[in-house]
C-alpha cells in the first residue's frame, strides 16, 4: 500500500523519497490520514521547475512545497516566489516562520511552502529531525561524539553534512539503521515536539 494516495486535487512536492517517507509517517503518527498525493521530484531544482505546471493543473485545490533551505534560504525563497508569481500567485517577501500558506484567487490552488528545517534557518531535513530526538536520549551524545571523531580523521573536502551524519549515526545505534521515515513511524522521534507540531499544523492548513 503506498504511503500517499494518488490525488490530483491535493499535491505535495518534495525533493526525494526520504522527505516523502518522513512526512507521511509523521502525519500518520500524529493520527492523521494522508489524503494528499506526494510527488518526489528528485532534487530541489526539479521541484522548483515543476511549480508552474503543477499550479495550473485543472481542479487542483491545494499545492504544497517542501524543500531544504540548505545555505541558500533567501535564494531558494526567491526562486519559488518567482515560479508562483508567473501563474498569478503572490507569496510574501519572506517565508512565514510557521510555514507559509496563501489562498490564491479563483481557479488557483491554495499554496503552502515550507523551507526545511524551520523556514528561518539554513539547513535540511536532518536538521528538522535532530530537533525531534527525544530529550535526554542516551545514544544521541554518543552519536555526536562519534561524528566528531570521524570528522577529525577526514579531510574537509570529504566531510558529509554534519546533521545528516549525526542522524544516521544515531539511528544506527538506536534501531540498527532503519530508514528515517520508518523510524519516525515506529516512534523513535518525538512527533509531539513543538517543531513537529508546527509543521503538522502547516500541513493541515494546506491540505485540511
Amino acid at each position: 500500500m503506498p504511503l500517499a494516495p494518488s490525488n490530483p486535487q491535493k499535491l505535495l512536492l518534495v525533493e526525494g523519497s526520504n522527505d516523502e517517507h518522513v512526512i507521511c509517517h509523521l502525519y500518520q503518527r500524529a493520527g492523521h490520514e494522508v489524503d494528499f498525493g506526494v510527488d518526489a521530484k528528485g532534487n530541489v531544482q526539479q521541484v522548483i521547475q515543476s511549480i508552474r505546471n503543477e499550479a495550473r493543473v485543472p481542479g487542483r485545490m491545494s499545492l504544497g512545497v517542501v524543500v531544504d533551505a540548505n545555505d541558500e534560504r533567501d535564494t531558494r525563497w526567491q526562486d519559488i516566489s518567482n515560479e508562483f508569481s508567473s501563474v498569478g500567485i503572490r507569496l510574501p517577501p519572506q517565508p512565514t516562520t510557521v510555514g507559509t500558506v496563501v489562498q490564491a484567487g479563483s481557479g488557483l490552488p491554495r499554496v503552502g511552502v515550507w523551507l526545511m528545517p524551520d523556514n528561518s534557518s539554513g539547513g535540511e531535513l536532518e536538521d528538522f529531525l535532530s530537533g525531534l530526538v527525544p530529550p535526554g536520549d542516551l545514544i544521541w551524545p554518543l552519536a555526536q561524539t562519534y561524528v566528531d571523531d570521524a570528522f577529525d580523521r577526514l579531510l574537509p573536502r570529504e566531510r558529509p553534512k554534519r546533521p545528516k551524519a549525526e542522524i544516521h549515526a544515531w539511528l544506527a545505534g538506536k534501531n540498527g539503521g532503519l530508514p528515517m521515515g520508518l523510524s519516525v513511524g515506529k516512534g523513535f522521534f518525538e512527533h509531539g515536539d513543538p517543531t513537529a507540531q508546527t509543521f503538522l499544523a502547516w500541513l493541515l492548513e494546506v491540505f485540511g
